[in-house]
């Protein structure tokens, strides 16, 4: 198997007829590629989806000044002109989670037949430039993982090829899920817990100094949390320093990231960033502005011991860990409260790793739809 996906980027396995556009082509002509990349994902997901598929002209921009490396493919070489069949984008993430972070994103195919090597190849391309010390030194992706909504609506393109292109093929592995949106669906949208999953450089991905440094939280439900993922993926965890007595205040400097876009289907997040509030006067506005969910991005270090303790005692639930991306650099933590009643769509892997998926994390659906469903503000 691993043969086998390392091979799906070579020139000797691709189909003589896949024609793959690669970042820099798509960005060198970003007007025509622009439309095609909405084309492409507005009919994977409909106009309902709560980030912009139709409108391109955010995409021109976005690729003309390279915050946004995109490429577009075709495996029928009749139709290389339009290359209606595959797109995948990363994008800018460093605003919450820090420089030279990208979002894997913005892609759909309405064939399945060429995705893998779609995927393949621009993994490659990612890691070569990589090499390079060009943008994107780690990416993320939410992926779609529900199992009910597919035979209800007919519509989702999602679960076991998505998994399996994101954990196999992109090489990431799973930290936690991302409850934060609400996704298309009939009347006003369901939550699901999108796998939140994270590729990160070779050398730092499951480097052993980790095991020596120390993350620092505010309960043992966050210090089990941590544990349970790190040694799920890695087989180790770093060491875990629990709360004890007060915090100190944490330290000023923090801003509130909202869409501009369907703000009622995505969330509001609270992050450490450029800005001048305090935490309890950011927090305060958090809890007031309206969006699917709110969300709170923390360092897992001692000067933010304080923010957990808080975030945690006014019912937001720990979901999701950003791992290091530089040995130097620490461990996030991702909180989350749902804003409404709306019905939660559990994964389809609920209780059964599927290979893909953290075992440990599967096995703990259950404990945190609990704890979201209890704390949510409806």
């Amino acid at each position: 198997m691993e043969r086998f996906i390392q091979s799906l980027s070579d020139s000797e396995t691709v189909p003589a007829d896949f024609h793959f556009v690669s970042p820099e082509e798509v960005g060198g002509n970003a007007g025509k590629y622009a439309q095609i990349i909405a084309a492409i994902v507005n009919e994977c997901y409909g106009s309902e989806y709560p980030a912009p598929t139709r409108d391109s002209s955010y995409l021109v921009s976005a690729l003309n000044g390279k915050s946004q490396l995109s490429a577009v493919w075709s495996l029928n070489p009749q139709t290389r002109d339009a290359d209606q069949y595959g797109t995948l984008s990363l994008y800018d993430a460093g605003f919450p989670f820090g420089p030279n972070i990208g979002e894997l994103g913005k892609s759909g195919s309405p064939s399945d037949g060429g995705a893998k090597y779609g995927f393949a190849l621009f993994e490659r391309h990612w890691r070569e430039s990589h090499a390079r010390g060009l943008k994107y030194r780690s990416f993320f992706c939410t992926s779609r993982n529900c199992g009910s909504r597919p035979a209800k609506e007919g519509r989702v393109r999602a679960g076991a090829a998505v998994r399996y292109l994101v954990a196999r093929v992109m090489r990431m592995t799973q930290w936690g899920y991302a409850p934060w949106y609400l996704m298309p669906d009939t009347g006003s949208g369901s939550y699901e817990l999108l796998d939140f999953f994270v590729r990160l450089p070779d050398d730092v991905d499951r480097h052993p100094s980790i095991a020596s440094t120390t993350v620092h939280v505010a309960s043992a439900a966050a210090a089990r949390f941590v544990e349970g993922v790190f040694t799920s993926n890695w087989g180790f965890s770093p060491r875990l320093a629990e709360r004890r007595d007060a915090a100190p205040a944490p330290p000023v400097g923090w801003s509130l990231l909202e869409e501009d876009y369907q703000q009622q289907k995505n969330p509001v997040k609270l992050l450490v960033g450029p800005g001048k509030e305090t935490f309890e006067a950011a927090f305060d506005r958090l809890e007031n502005l309206a969006g699917s969910t709110a969300v709170v991005v923390l360092p897992l270090t001692e000067a933010y011991l304080a923010a957990q303790a808080t975030v945690e005692g006014r019912g937001y639930t720990l979901c999701a860990v950003y791992p290091p991306t530089r040995l130097d650099a620490p461990v996030q933590g991702m909180w989350c409260r749902l804003n409404s009643s709306n019905p939660i769509i559990p994964p389809k892997h609920q209780g059964n790793p599927d290979g893909a998926c953290s075992p440990w994390l599967s096995g703990y659906i259950d404990e945190l739809l609990a704890a979201l469903v209890e704390h949510r503000r409806a």
